[in-house]
């Protein structure tokens, strides 16, 4: 709804209480008594109302519209209040991951300007339609040259090189390869959820070489095997950003899934007080990952809520841990009482941020001054509740 509240700021000898014009007088001309129509005010000026479709477009969740509105605004008025009010809810769209509509753009791919009318839900920052950022890119880049190091550090346990030169120059190999690679691969933008795609690909892929090697590589042949393991991640990671294009959010809760399934799994192993074995943990994380990526599928949610969720995992593992430690119990005992934290902590932060990513208010104030002829000017506020 939108209420409008005008005062008028008078000058001259004469003063006037009201907003609508009195009654024209003889000797004055119609121009002097509708200066509005030379001078529009905040509600009929054309910059505005493209600016007040354009936040209409963004709370419903269109995004890419809303932003090819309010770059309008910025090309077609580039001198217009408006303009600046447009450029700081397009820097808004392009930076931040938690706007208050939860809705970021898709990069626009219609031509000659033309506004899309897709769906909402094409649009939405939990159906992978994130926009690329320079933030992405670096964050991308920074992993994958911290990936590199592993990678080249494995390849020379492969070779069973020996000696400081050549773990020097496989590290430095390693870590130069990957950085001119993801600078070259991401020349044409990357979005935040691919960037978390490819750097959870390739910790997975290490996490599974567990399971391939029961245990760290203690060999050539087993050092070849983890690098395989990690390239493979890597790959999966690129038929899933082809082909599932998934917001960071999404990337979130599968990481979130395969933590708490291999730490309940974990549990689970102190509850029977059995020895734990590589290949149910690492299979319990795996099966928590595909869990929780199919999970975001049908109940979409925002990274800051994952966080919010591995936190509350978190405090119920030490609500379980002062209960161990004030029964003075331990052994299979006091791994019920941690499996009870963590699974209580865990249900109450998904309960208590059942409503984290819900579209919240937003305060739209714009203030306008216009003359109003002989009366003086006039000044309008205008807010959107």
């Amino acid at each position: 709804m939108m209420c409008a509240v005008a005062l008028a700021v008078i000058s001259g000898d004469a003063a006037y209480a009201q907003l609508e014009p009195d009654a024209p007088s003889s000797g004055q001309s119609s121009s002097e008594q509708n200066p509005d129509e030379n001078n529009p005010s905040p509600t009929t000026d054309e910059a505005w109302q493209l600016y007040d479709r354009a936040f209409a477009q963004l709370m419903a969740g269109k995004a890419v519209a809303a932003r090819q509105l309010l770059q309008e605004i910025s090309g077609r008025f580039p001198d217009h209040p408006a303009a600046a009010q447009a450029a700081r809810r397009v820097l808004e769209v392009d930076t931040h991951s938690d706007l208050p509509s939860r809705v970021r753009p898709e990069r626009p791919t219609e031509q000659d300007g033309a506004v899309s009318d897709r769906s909402d839900e094409s649009e939405s920052i939990f159906r992978g339609s994130e926009p690329t950022s320079l933030q992405a890119r670096a964050e991308f880049v920074f992993n994958m040259t911290g990936h590199g190091v592993l990678l080249g550090y494995g390849v020379r346990e492969m070779l069973a090189g020996d000696g400081d030169r050549s773990l020097a120059a496989a590290l430095m190999i390693g870590g130069g390869t990957s950085l001119g690679a993801s600078l070259y691969f991401s020349r044409g933008g990357i979005t935040q959820g691919q960037s978390q795609l490819y750097n959870s690909a390739l910790y997975w892929g290490l996490w599974n070489s567990l399971l391939i090697n029961d245990g760290p590589p203690e060999s050539a042949d087993e050092a070849g095997r983890t690098v395989a393991a990690q390239l493979g991640g890597l790959g999966v990671g690129a038929l899933l950003s082809s082909s599932w294009t998934p917001s960071s959010g999404a990337v979130a809760l599968a990481n979130t899934g395969g933590l708490w399934a291999t730490v309940v799994m974990l549990l689970f192993h102190g509850i029977a007080d059995t020895e734990p074995e590589i290949e149910t943990i690492v299979l319990a994380g795996d099966a928590g990952l595909l869990l929780g990526g199919l999970i975001s599928r049908k109940y979409p949610m925002s990274r800051g809520r994952t966080l919010l969720i591995d936190t509350g995992g978190v405090l119920g593992i030490l609500a379980g841990s002062l209960i161990v430690v004030a029964a003075e119990t331990d052994g299979s005992a006091g791994s019920v009482f941690l499996l009870g934290g963590t699974v209580t902590g865990l249900g109450l932060a998904v309960a208590g941020t059942r409503n984290w990513d819900a579209p919240g208010p937003v305060a739209n104030v714009r203030l306008g001054v216009s003359p109003m002829g002989a009366r003086g000017w006039g000044a309008t506020a205008a807010f959107e509740l």
